[in-house]
């Protein structure tokens, strides 16, 4: 998971109702790594160990990062990628030789902090990353070690490189790595007990992320001269618009009856496996193993969702965007946050195709008017419009994607937002008549 963002935006384990961690135990996406700026170490092996340089000062350096669809679809063990791309500018401003050993960290979760370095081939790593590391004069032949001595920073691509005195060297580092990825709830407070139960089922996202670590850059001597990131997200962002949550082919008339079929023989099966995994604990009540198991019965299979609402969060501040492209430049940068993009992806479906389905998931066969008029507040919520009932406002309230507009209205909704409104309220049960 990533080391800072995902910690500062999301809740963390502690304080998760036994029902959310049970949720999120049984569905989590593998963790996906973290990306770090290049830096100057000592040591080897296990020693590895960043330190600072006073001879080689890194004058500039220009990161291109752009986010897309990984080989196959996103299907929770597949994930989407993130192509790097940095240039660093070196000087070594004594009048003597230089050798120093330069760490690149990925710090990647794939690979655990106290793994046997022997157990990596660096080869293999290598072609896994598509890691290249290369300079005017030769492409350098890269060592592997699992961390630092300090276990802060882990998966660490090791290189020597030697400057003459007054030198200055452009050096360029390419890899690709799994996004980060992880499934969460969009709460701030997971201990909270809403009014209504169902407002639980709108909590899950799918968190896709790019994280870029800067604090290695602070290795060299003095601050660097100009720090330009840009991150290509326009292209990224059409695609998320427009896939399922998790990605599979459209399902037939067929197999939707097959799938509502096996919903009572997977109620079975979790009803045993809670049962097994609890069995040194205190044993629920059926009343609360009936709950979680209608819960987790409801969130929608294989979150099977196209075109959901997204939020996307930049942590980084005094960002630009332009072109489908957000940017920093920096002067005299001495680096200490990481540049984080976040996209929370959450179950709501944001066309109005996707509304029935949806009601059916979350509210049942025959939803009530009461609680429609709540999904349609949640909605309007999404977009802006402070909610009037008093329950939806304490819901929202604890959502992280929950931001209220000044002066936003109904008549200011764009027609797409509109047309899902409308599609809700023709789901209202029909008024009763009366004859005289």
């Amino acid at each position: 998971m990533p080391t800072n963002f995902m910690t500062k935006w999301l809740p963390g384990k502690k304080g998760m109702t036994w029902r959310r961690w049970l949720i999120f135990l049984a569905t989590a996406i593998a963790p996906c790594p973290a990306h770090a700026n290049t830096g100057i170490f000592e040591g080897s092996g296990h020693t590895i160990k960043l330190v600072h340089s006073a001879d080689v000062e890194m004058q500039s350096e220009e990161v291109t990062i752009v986010p897309g669809r990984g080989p196959f679809l996103f299907n929770g063990s597949t994930m989407d990628r993130v192509n790097y791309e940095c240039k660093f500018v070196l000087h070594n401003r004594s009048k003597k030789p230089v050798t120093i050993q330069v760490g690149f960290p990925l710090n990647s979760q794939f690979m655990s902090a106290s793994s046997d370095p022997k157990k990596y081939d660096p080869t293999e790593l290598v072609f896994k990353y598509k890691f290249i590391v290369r300079d005017k004069e030769r492409t350098y032949h890269v060592r592997f070690v699992p961390q630092d001595e300090d276990h802060k920073l882990s998966s660490i691509f090791l290189w020597n490189m030697t400057f003459q005195g007054d030198e200055t060297r452009t050096l360029n580092v390419a890899y690709e790595i799994p996004m980060t990825a992880v499934l969460y709830c969009t709460e701030k407070e997971s201990d909270i007990k809403y009014a209504k139960t169902w407002y639980e089922r709108l909590t899950p996202c799918i968190y896709e992320g790019i994280e870029y670590v800067t604090v290695t850059g602070q290795s060299w001597a003095g601050p660097i001269g100009t720090a330009k990131f840009n991150v290509h997200v326009g292209g990224f962002e059409q695609y998320l618009a427009t896939r399922y949550i998790i990605e599979r082919p459209e399902f037939t008339a067929k197999e939707q009856l097959d799938l509502e079929k096996s919903q009572k023989e997977r109620a079975t099966r979790l009803r045993q496996e809670i049962k097994e995994a609890r069995k040194d604990k205190p044993p629920l009540s059926d009343t609360e193993l009936d709950a979680l198991i209608d819960d987790l019965l409801h969130y929608p299979v294989d979150f099977h969702i196209k075109n959901c609402l997204i939020h996307r969060k930049v942590s980084l501040k005094e960002w630009q965007e332009k072109d489908g492209v957000i940017r920093w430049e920096f002067k005299n940068y001495r680096p200490q946050e990481s540049l984080d993009i976040a996209y929370v992806l959450v179950i709501l479906p944001k066309t109005p195709e996707g509304v029935p389905m949806f009601i059916k998931w979350v509210l049942g066969e025959k939803p009530k008017q009461e609680d429609l008029n709540d999904l349609r507040e949640i909605y309007l919520a999404w977009w802006g419009i402070a909610p009037q009932s008093k329950t939806v406002r304490e819901f929202v309230s604890n959502q992280h994607w929950y931001s209220p507009k000044d002066g936003m209205t109904m008549e200011k909704l764009t027609a797409e937002q509109k047309v899902v409104i409308s599609a809700i309220e023709q789901q209202f049960p029909p008024k009763k008549t009366t004859v005289p």
